[in-house]
């Protein structure tokens, strides 16, 4: 099936390699031993009683030190998603965690995150993505226009910035401009504002508890634990090794 791919031209050789040693790196024992290690230092962690933001701390400080961080920060966001979905929060279904740098429009996404309708992947309701290092996202929104054009039934878009983001007149004025344009909720907001408003979707759930909850999702995504909605094609080994140092 994958040399038809190949020989079809449908997919390039090199990628394809790259992806299946990727998998076989985190399939192997010692990946695998090396997460449950990992799992058993969360849980440890855990029984500490930390409050919701200490949680977040760690996820964030785990993020922002590794390598990859931009690719992280997705899958913290997906992560939480991931709870939300398990309270019943959310408008419709969440989609896959999409693979590194494939929101964009050759590949149909419009986020890193997306809520999509029940019986529909492609009646996208509600994305996100997710920008580490970029708070100047003049040129993002321009390809945000383009994405919205193609898919009139989204309500809800946003980029989240793991920093404060640069919130100039002429990024306002288009934020403003996009959500008249095409009906749709607009924002950029910095990871923590984003964060706060995503729990609250959780009404009558104890922060903590979502909290802890957004951990454990978090660190069984990256032990691959988590596959049937979060596949992970990337090699997790250096990831898993600094959030051990890190819990």
């Amino acid at each position: 099936m994958l040399i038809d791919l190949v020989e079809s031209g449908k997919m390039k050789a090199r990628p394809l390699l790259e992806a299946l040693i990727s998998i076989l790196i985190n399939h192997s024992d010692t990946v695998r031993a090396l997460g449950e290690e990992v799992l058993q230092k969360t849980k440890s962690y855990l029984t500490s009683n930390p409050n919701a933001d200490a949680i977040a701390s760690l996820i964030t400080r785990h993020v922002t030190s590794s390598s990859y961080s931009a690719r992280l920060l997705e899958v913290a966001m997906h992560s939480l998603f991931q709870v939300l979905a398990a309270y019943n929060t959310l408008p419709g279904q969440l989609s896959h965690l999409s693979q590194m740098r494939s929101a964009n429009k050759k590949h149909g996404n419009v986020g890193d995150i997306e809520v999509t309708g029940q019986d529909n992947e492609s009646f996208v309701i509600e994305a996100w993505d997710g920008k580490f290092g970029k708070p100047y996202l003049r040129d993002e929104l321009e390809e945000l226009h383009d994405k919205l054009a193609s898919h009139p039934e989204i309500e809800t878009v946003g980029f989240v910035v793991d920093r404060n983001p640069e919130l100039t007149e002429d990024i306002t004025n288009r934020i403003e401009e996009l959500s008249v344009m095409h009906g749709v909720t607009v924002q950029i907001l910095p990871f923590n504002d984003w964060l706060e408003m995503q729990v609250k979707r959780c009404t009558g759930v104890p922060p903590k508890q979502v909290a802890t909850q957004w951990l454990t999702a978090y660190v069984e995504t990256l032990a691959s634990k988590r596959r049937e909605i979060a596949p992970i094609d990337e090699p997790t080994d250096k990831w898993l090794n600094d959030l051990k140092q890190v819990l």
